[in-house]
């Protein structure tokens, strides 16, 4: 788990903490030799993630790997719509983009959630998986100066109710 902290002058700290939550298509045995079968199964790794990701308060959660379904069917392999049922009813709502499967039934994403009570959604974008060299054409007309970023990343500002706007990618 990361955790980072930062003080507003005046104001009050804010809390992200950021996990790579691990799709099913990687929670192999020959990647995770020294795990059990049933340790790398997302029933059995939910709830103790969940757990985790909430245990500290935070203002923000930034996921990597999380896995979704364009089949409404498919529960199990939806984790995406598991995680945003159970952080919603923890006071959490968010965003996800997909950067693998796009156009299939699975795929792996991204995702941000984000406290309702001290932040809400002022805009979204997401950037699409493309070269470095399609990157550094397109992001300009996207963000006013950009840092070079992560072709995968998912922006959202959020503005607190006494905080400036805040840009996360």
């Amino acid at each position: 788990m990361e955790k980072a902290v930062e003080k507003k002058e005046g104001g009050r700290e804010v809390v992200c903490v950021s996990y790579n939550i691990l799709a099913d298509e990687l929670a192999g045995a020959k990647r995770y030799p020294l795990s059990t079968p049933d340790e790398l199964l997302w029933a059995n790794r939910c709830d103790l993630l969940l757990h985790e990701m909430t245990a500290l308060d935070p203002d923000f959660i930034c996921l990597q790997e999380v896995q979704s379904s364009l089949n409404p069917l498919d529960g199990a392999g939806n984790h995406l719509a598991h995680l945003e049922q159970a952080l919603y009813t923890r006071g959490y709502s968010g965003a996800y983009a997909r950067k693998v499967g796009k156009g299939q039934g699975r795929g792996i994403g991204n995702g941000v959630f984000w406290r309702r009570d001290r932040w809400c959604l002022q805009g979204e974008v997401s950037v699409e998986m493309i070269s470095d060299k399609e990157l550094e054409a397109h992001l300009p007309q996207v963000l006013e100066s950009p840092p070079r970023h992560d072709p995968y990343a998912l922006f959202h500002e959020l503005s607190a109710t006494h905080c400036n706007t805040l840009r996360l990618s």
